[in-house]
């Protein structure tokens, strides 16, 4: 049996075959990125040129490249000096915090340019080099800089300006600086958050990934064998999360699954309830040639069942912030509801309710101080020492935090009863009649504040007409309720008054 070595005669052809592993030119662009982070780079400026012959201009500021170094990248094309350690650390650059590592991402222009230029600098006081590489070329030329391409990188006391000459215009409308800031803060916003990412600028516009929203999931960090550790930083936004935003997982930053529940193993709840985003961070997972795909092997196969022993957790979380929200939707709701029927009693000339808001059974009434949707118990004969409330004067605005509305609920024990008038003009709503059950399924709902502003018109009135006759309570009852809701619901609400 004899021993074959592979050969490769065309080497243009395999040249181009790495260039185009990208599904994306901005992919292929932000390689460029990519490697100013891995040289140590502060900052990273990117400036898109449109004209007779397009460009894109990708300046950093890190360690630069010397006619020797420029020598090697040529001659070591998918042999990176990111995957040794001692060749790092010579740069001052932690071997941790690498990202690329396959060596042929200086290629991926080819997949949008005809050609890269690289003017880049060791030192200040130092000779500035110039490597130039064209499309289908299988060599590159490396010579000491003009005066004008020195130019490129004079704002930077050391560092690399890659110019992506010649870029056709279609392409080019995917570099538009707005175009590629939104790119880049949604696709590689694991990577912009790390605590030791570089400043990447798009023209003269910082990137900035969009904040976390939603409840913390406390961080969980995960051995996996002997492959290392993987961070889970996740969130809940009980509201539920926008297209694209579940959780991504990610490897030193970079994004290679954009959506977990994409993985058949992630395709059940709670992963797929649409309330979890964030991202879990493998730095050890094998990434394939294209940055955007993990492999499957042995680290991945023990990543997965390491995360699915978190389901119970996570559920528990989800549950809390569930709670958290709803809570806080009733609030809201309930002090929108206080502050409608305030403007209504005022229009009215009607007097509210004086008495403290009480929480019977955990279920929270409203009232209080301004801008509060509810307040502590108070004793219940702290009513009968507060002044009787006055009629308002004409044309003058509700006090600011006067008590107008305040409810309580309570189970009464009768199912026909809506409600009760309690001291002070506590309006009492009754849990048990079958009304409020119906009415009030979801309390947070049109139909359900619809239910407590008629039982409010209804005892209100009562507390200001005590001796009208039926007729009367009635229609003031109906003024207050009327009035009320189109408070609550500016736009819709004589049409929502009238169903």
């Amino acid at each position: 049996m004899s021993k074959v070595q592979f050969e490769f005669p065309d080497k243009a052809k395999v040249i181009s075959l790495l260039a185009t592993v990208y599904d994306d030119p901005r992919v292929a662009l932000a390689e460029f990125i990519v490697n100013g982070m891995d040289a140590g780079a502060r900052t990273v400026h990117v400036t898109p040129t449109t004209g007779k012959v397009n460009s894109v201009i990708v300046l950093d500021d890190g360690y630069g490249m010397n006619q020797a170094e420029m020598q090697r990248v040529v001659a070591n094309l998918a042999n990176s000096i990111k995957t040794r350690p001692q060749e790092l650390e010579k740069r001052h650059v932690d071997p941790a915090s690498v990202i690329g590592k396959m060596g042929i991402g200086v290629l991926g222009f080819q997949s949008f340019a005809r050609k890269a230029v690289f003017i880049s600098k060791m030192d200040d006081s130092g000779p500035v080099w110039k490597m130039t590489m064209e499309q289908g070329q299988v060599a590159a030329d490396i010579e000491p800089a003009l005066a004008r391409d020195k130019e490129k990188v004079a704002s930077v006391a050391r560092g690399t300006a890659v110019e992506l000459i010649d870029i056709p215009r279609d392409t080019m409308r995917l570099f538009s600086s707005k175009t590629l800031e939104q790119y880049l803060e949604k696709n590689f916003a694991a990577l912009l958050r790390r605590e030791d990412a570089a400043a990447v600028f798009v023209g003269a516009q910082r990137v900035t990934p969009p904040p976390l929203e939603g409840t913390p999931v406390p961080m969980i960090q995960l051995q996996i064998g002997d492959f290392g550790q993987a961070s889970v930083s996740l969130f809940v936004v009980a509201s539920g999360i926008g297209p694209g935003d579940a959780v991504a997982m990610t490897s030193k930053g970079r994004t290679v699954v954009k959506e977990i529940i994409r993985l058949p193993e992630f395709q059940h709840a709670p992963w797929t309830e649409g309330v979890l985003h964030g991202a879990v961070e493998a730095p050890f997972l094998t990434v394939a040639p294209t940055r955007s795909i993990y492999v499957r092997d042995g680290a991945f196969n023990a990543l997965v069942p390491a995360l699915l022993s978190l389901e119970e957790n996570l559920v528990s979380e989800i549950e809390k912030a569930r709670e958290k929200r709803a809570a806080e939707q009733q609030s809201d709701a309930l002090q929108k509801l206080r502050e409608a029927m305030g403007y209504a009693l005022h229009e009215l000339e009607l007097e509210g309710s004086r008495a403290r808001t009480r929480e019977i059974g955990g279920v929270i009434g409203t009232g209080g101080g301004a801008g509060s949707a509810h307040a502590e118990s108070g004793n219940e004969n702290s009513t009968d020492k507060e002044p009787p409330n006055k009629p308002p004067e004409e044309g003058s605005a509700p006090r600011p935090g006067h008590s107008q509305l305040n409810l309580e609920w309570r189970h009464l024990g009768n199912d026909g009863v809506h409600s009760r008038l309690g001291e002070g003009g506590m309006v009492i709503v009754n849990e048990d009649c079958r009304d409020y059950k119906e009415e009030c399924a979801n309390r947070l709902s049109a139909r359900g504040l619809r239910y407590l502003v008629k039982v409010a018109a209804k005892e209100l009135t009562k507390r200001n007409r005590p001796e009208a006759d039926t007729d009367d309570v009635m229609e003031k009852a109906i003024q207050l309720e009327l009035s009320a809701l189109r408070h609550m619901f500016p736009v819709r609400g004589r049409e929502v008054a009238d169903r």
